[in-house]
């Protein structure tokens, strides 16, 4: 299983999925490795500051979720983005409606 492509995937291991624990390992693993680029993502998508975080966090727990329920993803960086693209956008319509 290969997590991510780009410059961040060298530093990621495979983490085979029989071992105890290997979904919270991959999870964390994941998240050490690309939280820096998903909120610097969000910072440039628009998202106020105090929400990133909070978006940040949905976008890992869904992560998680996909990968608990046994969903193969290709391109993790990829997949995060996607999710952070999404989210993000989401946000930034909300703020734009209460103003």
């Amino acid at each position: 299983m290969r997590l991510l492509e780009g410059q961040e995937s060298a530093r990621l291991t495979e983490i085979p999925i029989n071992a105890a624990g290997s979904l919270d390992e991959e999870v964390e693993q994941v998240y050490e490795e690309t939280k820096h680029s998903i909120c610097a993502y969000l910072v440039y998508l628009g998202v106020p500051r105090p929400q990133v975080q909070e978006v940040t966090q949905e976008v890992y727990l869904r992560f998680y979720q996909s990968r608990r329920k046994g969903q193969e993803i290709q391109n993790v960086r990829a997949w995060l983005f996607r999710v952070a693209h999404n989210l993000g956008s989401k946000v930034r319509s909300k703020e734009r409606s209460f103003r």
